[in-house]
């Protein structure tokens, strides 16, 4: 039926994975900036690998915005229909 308004929400499996991802994508960014700023890495391969990323986590983010609109859309719909029933439980 979808989440209840006041039920706690669990954190899905794929939080974790968001956050793992997350991670990942910071250690790389720092990894670059590392070689680029010791010189092993050249500038303009850092600077396109640090875009592609960027663009990455903007996706990311975008997904989690999806998810959220989907999981408030769901509580809005269930609370509609608790106030069709008169409210009752």
């Amino acid at each position: 039926m979808g989440i209840r308004p006041g039920q706690p929400r669990a954190a899905p499996a794929d939080n974790l994975s968001g956050r793992q991802e997350l991670l990942s994508i910071k250690e790389r960014l720092s990894t670059i900036a590392d070689g680029v700023l010791e010189g092993s890495t050249d500038k303009a391969v850092g600077a396109v690998a640090s875009q592609i990323l960027n663009v990455y986590l903007r996706a990311l983010e975008q997904e989690r915005k999806w998810k959220e609109l989907g999981e408030v859309e769901e509580r809005i719909s269930a609370l509609e229909q608790r106030a069709r029933q008169g409210g009752s439980r």
